[in-house]
């Protein structure tokens, strides 16, 4: 087995960990309002950024959510910047 299919691996495994994460949380938030017996207000803040080739596109419920998200997408970029220079070098 080379370094490709090892690569390949774990990028199939951390997706479906993804897909996994995603619906052990919705499972756990349904779980959560089952519980609740007097309903409360909730504020939802959300954000994130869409990388469409080189292009981020941020989006966010309110100034912080979108800062965060921009803070997270820098890394992101940086993180891929390294990466693709480790394997060139």
């Amino acid at each position: 087995m080379g370094l490709g299919f090892l690569l390949i691996f774990i990028g199939m495994a951390l997706i479906l960990i993804g897909f996994m994460l995603q619906v052990v949380s919705i499972l756990i938030e349904q779980f959560r309002t089952f519980k609740k017996e007097e309903e409360e207000k909730r504020e939802v803040k959300a954000g994130g950024v869409l990388f469409i080739g080189p292009i981020p596109i941020l989006f966010g419920t309110d100034k912080e959510a979108a800062r965060w998200a921009l803070i997270l997408g820098v890394l992101m970029v940086i993180l891929l910047v390294l990466f693709v220079a480790l394997i060139y070098l």
